[in-house]
């Protein structure tokens, strides 16, 4: 079975896929260190990112690495360079965007970076890029409240297919005005780096 864990930064993707590896006895592949090791990327200094210059060749190295294991948990936000007939299921780690804001203004990254990855949160962009490439293959795991131990539970039982198909929806989960507000000066945060 080949398992893909992916979500916005700071949801643990990392984490939860070292321990599920381990969990479930599976070898572990960071998809997004081969695709800085293969020598097709650049440093984008405005988006603060790294950007794939030859995309097909790159998808072509990922999906060759996937197919020679029998199983294997990988973990990569790059999952448009995946071939879903390959891929048997897809975790979208998901965090509230509060909860997320905070834990990526730890990191040393521009305000702008956070705020483009917190919107991509609020805004569901990962969920849907992935309902997108794989259909009926996508299980959503809520990781805000939730303990390791309690965050691999809950995939293991729906990889053996207990019903968690939980699509979180944030716009229609936080306060509206607060939200509202909130998004704002995501925004503005985003644009000031861009403009």
């Amino acid at each position: 079975m080949h398992i893909l864990v992916t979500g916005t930064p700071g949801t643990g993707k990392t984490t939860i896929s070292l321990a599920l590896s381990k969990r479930l006895g599976m070898p572990y592949i960071n998809l997004n260190g081969l695709i800085l090791a293969s020598g097709q990327v650049s440093w984008d200094q405005r988006s603060n990112t790294f950007d794939v210059l030859d995309p097909e060749r790159v998808s072509a190295v990922l999906n060759e690495e996937i197919r020679k294991r029998g199983n294997c948990i990988c973990e990569t936000l790059a999952i448009e360079l995946l071939d879903s007939s390959i891929i048997d299921r897809v975790i979208v780690l998901r965090r509230n965007p509060y909860l997320l804001w905070k834990e990526l203004q730890k990191r040393d990254w521009p305000l702008n970076k956070v705020a483009s990855n917190v919107l991509s949160e609020l805004l569901n962009i990962i969920p849907y890029t992935a309902r997108d490439l794989f259909n009926g293959k996508v299980i959503e795991i809520d990781t805000s409240n939730s303990s390791l131990d309690e965050c691999i539970d809950t995939i293991i039982r729906a990889l053996n297919g207990e019903a968690i198909n939980e699509e979180i929806d944030w716009l229609s989960r936080l306060d509206n005005d607060e939200l509202m507000n909130f998004i704002q000066t995501l925004e503005k945060m985003e644009g000031h780096a861009n403009s």
